[in-house]
């Protein structure tokens, strides 16, 4: 689980994934902001926060292009457990 910004931090991880076959499941949670560089922002610099707010990509589309799988949820009730991702242990191939 990664939020969107740490995420972004490191998205080519899932080719390395893809490679060697690893079985995982990624959540990323897209809340639109780098929120680690935040909270220091805002906790050491109040009221002057800059450049943590993210227009992300299409994170579906994102893992596509490296090969992995990919599927929205905007909410926990959409995620079943039926999931092809958790059907086939994390179904990056």
């Amino acid at each position: 689980m990664a939020g969107d910004g740490c995420f972004l931090m490191y998205p080519q991880e899932l080719a390395t994934a893809v490679e060697y076959g690893a079985s995982l499941i990624v959540l990323v949670v897209n809340n639109g902001m780098y929120g680690t560089i935040r909270m220091h922002q805002e906790r050491e610099y109040p009221g002057r926060v800059s450049g943590t707010r993210l227009q992300g990509p299409d994170f579906v589309a994102l893992a596509k292009a490296f090969g992995a799988n990919g599927e929205k949820v905007e909410h926990a009730r959409e995620f079943p457990l039926h999931s092809p991702a958790l059907r086939l242990g994390a179904g990056w191939r």
